[in-house]
């Protein structure tokens, strides 16, 4: 019988998975026709109010805290910023999305210059993901920086996202940094085919980029409201993208809502997966190996030292070691 029940269960978690995957893409389909998205320049009257989305989308994402919304911060204040290709999105009144373009550049061999543009951060409030607002920024940016005559958008962003928007590696046409790396974030829009066929060294503003401070000034910080920074293992994926922390590794629920909210429901949680997503002082994961997702991992950042809300295996995967690594990472960086 056992490996009849062994068939049952993975014939009803796929059913449940894919009925549940389409429900929920028609759900969301509805649900972005009936919200009525405005996306427009930004105003003075914005600022805070982008900064403050900006912070609350990327804390303890890549980093303890984060620096983004002090990027934008500085980058207004700089001649390489593109205000009339940037762009914020506004659902009932409030911004729920922006996306943020700069001047940089590629350097040839023989010395020539490509001036091309770039963009980021580009993101989303964690209110209003998965309707499609992070698509419709590009949608509406990307013609413009096509009038303004650049020939094509260089980004370093999330590997996984951009290449289903049109993006490909900048290793495809020669285009490196300083170093000679190609790592699989550095990814480029093409306005024609092989219209970024420039290869060379990508340099971008150093002011606005890799000079941004990793903890802003207190000053700055002071405006907002204090959360705890926190060491987060999925933070080590983006150090080190080829890094299977022994056979499995983390990625951001996101990306994958319904399987997230599948694996909770087995978990028993006394959370549904939209409470957590509306909570911008939470933080999910689905835990994956390589061939399948085995868990979910919850994170709450609320009090004063970060705790994990929710780890839970597949009953397959449970007692192989996988919890206790991730609980002993998790105490050992945020001791």
């Amino acid at each position: 019988m056992k490996p009849l029940r062994c068939a049952f269960f993975f014939l009803n978690y796929y059913f449940i998975y894919n009925v549940g995957f389409l429900l929920y893409d028609k759900i969301k389909t509805i649900l972005e026709d009936k919200m009525k998205i405005e996306i427009r320049s930004e105003t003075e009257k914005d600022y805070f109010e982008t900064e403050k989305m900006v912070r609350e989308s990327f804390w303890n994402k890549y980093q303890p805290g984060c620096n983004e919304h002090y990027m934008i911060h500085l980058m207004r204040k700089n001649s390489a910023w593109l205000p009339e290709l940037s762009r914020i999105a506004v659902v009932d009144g409030k911004i729920a999305g922006v996306i943020m373009y700069f001047k940089a550049k590629i350097i040839q061999p023989d010395g020539k210059e490509i001036q091309i543009a770039s963009f980021g951060p580009l993101c989303v409030s964690h209110k209003y993901r998965n309707f499609g607002i992070g698509k419709k920024l590009m949608e509406e940016t990307l013609p413009l920086v096509k009038n303004a005559g650049f020939p094509g958008v260089l980004i370093v962003g999330e590997p996984d996202y951009y290449p289903k928007q049109g993006f490909i590696r900048c290793k495809e046409r020669g285009i490196t940094d300083a170093e000679g790396n190609s790592w699989d974030p550095y990814m480029i829009y093409e306005f024609e085919k092989n219209g970024m066929n420039y290869p060379g060294i990508f340099e971008e503003p150093y002011e606005i980029t890799d000079g941004i401070p990793q903890n802003p000034p207190e000053e700055y910080e002071n405006q907002f409201e204090a959360w705890t920074k926190a060491w987060v293992p999925c933070q080590f994926m983006y150090s080190n993208p080829d890094e299977k922390n022994n056979g499995y590794h983390l990625i951001r629920a996101e990306e994958k809502p319904v399987l997230f909210d599948t694996i909770l429901k087995n978990a028993d949680s006394s959370l549904s997966g939209e409470q957590i997503r509306q909570n911008p002082l939470m933080a999910e994961f689905v835990i994956q190996n390589e061939q399948n997702s085995i868990g979910i991992l919850v994170i709450n950042y609320e009090h004063q030292k970060p705790e994990i809300t929710q780890l839970y295996l597949n009953q397959s995967f449970s007692g192989k070691g996988i919890e206790k690594d991730i609980l002993d990472t998790f105490e050992k960086l945020n001791h």
